[in-house]
């Protein structure tokens, strides 16, 4: 888990902020972004951060892993909302144009590593060709390819906005998960979607069989 996160506001200023940084990205979250998955036995489980985490950042974290090599991993923090507002806020800062629509969107914190670059977890009844990764029934795209089909009701049934992302180097995640920081679950969309963001770390770790 690397690099200090940056304070979120889910405003047009932060926004607009986020989509100038996308245009910064590390050769290392380059490389782990682009480069093809090799799936191992965590893509597409949830990780449940241990009540002795170290790192304050990941206090009650349950993070969704999308992938998970010999490269290292990547996943999205799936329980830290930072805010919500009307989803032309975002296809504005992204200078995306669609129909007009009244919905709205919470934005999450998906981790400290690049929080100007924008993600959206979703559900697979939607077309993959411009998905960045496939885990199970559930993929990851860009802000920018999917808010749009969001906005005008062709999207996904499921979405989770996300700012920021969770990555760990070659062998780092099973370290971790080894010295007891994270506990394992299998994939659970309710909890994802559909489960009140206060409870999401506790269900999960009552589906590692931890009663808390």
């Amino acid at each position: 888990m690397r690099t200090a996160p940056q304070p979120l506001r889910f405003s047009t200023r932060w926004l607009a902020l986020a989509v100038v940084c996308l245009s910064v990205v590390t050769p290392a979250a380059a490389q782990m972004l682009d480069v093809p998955a090799r799936p191992r036995d965590l893509v597409g489980r949830i990780l449940v951060s241990a009540p002795s985490m170290a790192d304050a950042r990941f206090k009650d974290a349950v993070v969704y892993i999308a992938r998970h090599d010999a490269q290292g991993a990547f996943g999205l923090v799936v329980n830290k909302p930072q805010g919500a507002g009307p989803l032309e806020q975002v296809l504005r800062a992204f200078r995306l144009r669609a129909q007009p629509t009244d919905a709205r969107v919470t934005v999450y914190w998906g981790g400290p590593v690049e929080p100007g670059r924008g993600f959206v977890l979703h559900s697979t009844d939607y077309g993959l060709n411009g998905a960045l990764m496939v885990a199970g029934n559930l993929a990851i795209s860009r802000v920018e390819a999917i808010a749009v089909a969001i906005a005008e009701g062709r999207g996904p049934r499921s979405t989770l906005f996300a700012f920021g992302y969770t990555n760990w180097g070659a062998g780092q995640l099973d370290r971790e998960i080894t010295t007891g920081d994270w506990f394992v679950v299998p994939q659970d969309v309710d909890l994802i979607f559909r489960e009140p963001d206060g409870t999401k770390w506790k269900r999960g770790y009552a589906a590692f069989g931890v009663d808390v």
